[in-house]
């Protein structure tokens, strides 16, 4: 999940005004796959496309290709380093292997990290903004809270938990609206007649 607002970056690195109330950070590759953006979205963009990421990582039917993703970041790293504005780019869905893996690439380092899922297991990142008042971890605390309250045994317990999560940080972060964009790659199993 994401919210939808897109703010733009002074030449000091610092969040200005907002420039956009529905922009969209999500896209979906394909129904397992994703990419989304956290940060300067006209530079992320930019980046990808010059560095081919999407034909680059994903297979024509949104498969991520694992092993193209250390050489695809060891060629393109020095750009990545070069970007005048920070972000984090985040890509996930089913590998060629056959796992589902969300990567997180920070443009500060060009550190590549990622989660691998887990049956039975929450796991997750909260990435928020330069914006946000409070430490990073507070974001992350604030998730805990959230679904040591609430069922989260189904994608849609989820969603109501992010989006409870969402409109928390956008009280206090100028960087973030209650504009949402979800996706959600849906492993539970379907009823049976």
């Amino acid at each position: 999940m994401a919210d939808r607002r897109a703010t733009s970056i002074l030449p000091d690195g610092n969040y200005g005004d907002p420039v956009a109330e529905d922009a969209q950070k999500i896209i979906q590759v394909s129904k397992n796959s994703f990419y989304a953006i956290v940060g300067a979205v006209e530079t992320t963009l930019s980046f990808m496309q010059v560095t081919k990421f999407e034909d680059t990582i994903f297979t024509r039917l949104g498969i991520i290709k694992e092993k193209n993703i250390n050489p695809w970041l060891d060629e393109n790293k020095n750009t990545l380093l070069s970007v005048p504005s920070s972000f984090q780019f985040i890509f996930g869905g089913l590998t060629s292997l056959g796992t589902y893996k969300v990567y997180s690439l920070d443009s500060k380092t060009a550190e590549l990290s990622y989660i691998e899922r887990e049956s039975g297991k929450l796991n997750y990142n909260v990435f928020s903004s330069d914006c946000f008042p409070y430490q990073g971890e507070i974001a992350a605390i604030w998730l805990e809270e959230i679904t040591t309250m609430h069922p989260h045994n189904t994608s849609r317990d989820m969603i109501r938990i992010q989006s409870e999560l969402n409109d928390k940080v956008a009280d206090v972060d100028k960087s973030v609206n209650k504009a949402k964009t979800i996706f959600v790659i849906d492993f539970e199993e379907p009823a049976h007649p």
